[in-house]
């Protein structure tokens, strides 16, 4: 199956989840984009981050043990913006492999002291597919994606990300060999309610031309716990989050009726915050 992608005009790092807690939201992330995951979902959301954050994740998909996935990203604050960059890898032992480099920059147009704000972000996306049993080749393209995000009040979030600009190509077979990564396009809402929990809906159109809904809602259960679930193509999904310590601890779950049952993990740090973001994910 996974072969079939240099005949196909998409990727596997296409369907990419960045963290346990998107994951558990059915994927839909783009309007929340809240923590270092953003480098790579929505670029603007990177300037709700207020400290050096570090997010790194994993998944069992399937319970098959030869496939890895792994996710690693990095959001720094700066006098001129927030900076990010991530490495999303997926391998299948002895077939083939793909990563994912992400470097992404966001920045406030407006922040208002009412909590209203207009983001940009952008991102340049260096991306590698390798395979090893029939091609023994890898290839390597360069593409990049614009975003924003949109909060014109503190109970709502709308977020737009458009990726691969310029619609790059790998090259595998001479003639009529190319694999178009195509342009796609998500946008998405978010409300709060009561600063307890969050609603999110979100439409994306993917490689193969379609458009696909994503809805998930987050509930702050205490403190500390926030429980999760969400509803991706027919998928349904959900996890828990802990935080201790500063240190966030969170995991998904999904099944499909073929394939079983998929666990995805997440841990994730910030430095603690002199300066108080008056956000309303808090």
């Amino acid at each position: 199956m996974l072969l079939t992608y240099c005949e196909r005009a998409d990727a596997y790092f296409e369907r990419i989840i960045v963290s346990s807690r998107a994951f558990a939201l059915g994927g839909a992330f783009v309007a929340l984009a809240d923590d270092p995951g953003a480098t790579v979902v929505n670029a603007a959301g990177l300037t709700q981050i207020r400290s050096l954050s570090v997010l790194s994740s994993f998944d069992i998909p399937y319970d098959i043990s030869d496939l890895q996935e792994n996710y690693l990203a990095l959001a720094l604050p700066a006098k001129f913006g927030v900076l990010g960059f991530s490495w999303y890898r997926f391998a299948l032992s002895d077939v083939t492999s793909e990563d994912l480099f992400t470097f992404a920059y966001g920045r406030d147009y407006i922040r208002t002291s009412q909590d209203a704000s207009l983001s940009f972000g952008a991102s340049i996306d260096v991306a590698r597919v390798a395979y090893s049993s029939v091609y023994t080749d890898s290839k390597t393209v360069v593409t990049g994606s614009l975003s924003v995000l949109l909060r014109p009040f503190p109970i709502i979030g709308m977020g737009y990300s458009i990726r691969n600009l310029g619609q790059p190509s790998f090259d595998w077979v001479l003639g009529d060999g190319r694999t178009v990564v195509k342009t796609t396009q998500t946008l998405g809402v978010a409300y709060y309610w009561d600063r307890r929990s969050v609603f999110v809906y979100e439409r994306a159109r993917a490689q193969d031309g379609k458009w696909a809904d994503r809805v998930g809602i987050e509930v702050h259960a205490g403190k500390e716990l926030d429980i999760r679930g969400g509803l991706a193509n027919g998928d349904v999904t959900g996890g828990v989050g802990l935080t201790v310590s500063g240190i966030a601890l969170d995991v998904g779950v999904s099944g499909h009726e073929t394939l079983g049952l998929t666990y995805h993990f997440s841990v994730g740090f910030a430095m603690p915050s002199k300066k108080a973001d008056g956000l309303p994910n808090g």
